[in-house]
């Protein structure tokens, strides 16, 4: 067994994935050579770590914050205060277009009202005259149909 095979299987020796033959002259070799000792030692304190740290859990917003407190600190003055202008425009523009629409709701609707309380005592008569000869013909139809059967 020479040292190339060593280093050529990390990992199949630290998951001991070597046929048995393999894995026995493996060791001895490892016993019996201090580099390759050393090689398989920080191989495992590296796979160590890493296993260690793939266990963390990563905090999904801390990128976000990172990205904004950097902006923060390069973003000129001016582009900081134009945000929070805008932050507080939009408020005041939404408030105004919303009181606008409502005013013109109440315009229209007061003029329609105006305009059905406009109507003479002879539009209302006529009104009412059209209701009733209506019903009546309604009646008059219905009475023939019941007494012709």
């Amino acid at each position: 067994m020479d040292c190339s095979f060593i280093k050529k299987n990390l990992f199949a020796i630290l998951e001991n994935t070597l046929s048995p033959v393999d894995q026995v002259e493996t060791d001895l070799h490892i016993k019996s050579c201090p580099e390759c000792s050393l090689v398989i030692t920080e191989f495992q304190k590296t796979m160590g770590i890493i296993n260690h740290d793939k266990s963390k859990e990563i905090n999904p917003f801390m990128s976000t914050r990172i990205i904004q407190r950097i902006e923060s600190v390069w973003a000129p003055q001016g582009a900081r205060q134009q945000r929070v202008f805008l932050h507080i425009l939009q408020p005041a523009v939404f408030t105004f277009s919303l009181f606008l629409a409502i005013l013109i709701g109440f315009s229209v609707g007061k003029t329609g009202m105006n305009r059905m309380s406009d109507k003479t005592s002879a539009d209302l008569d006529l009104t009412s005259i059209r209701s009733e000869l209506f019903i009546s013909d309604i009646t008059d139809e219905d009475k023939t149909l019941f007494l012709n059967p």
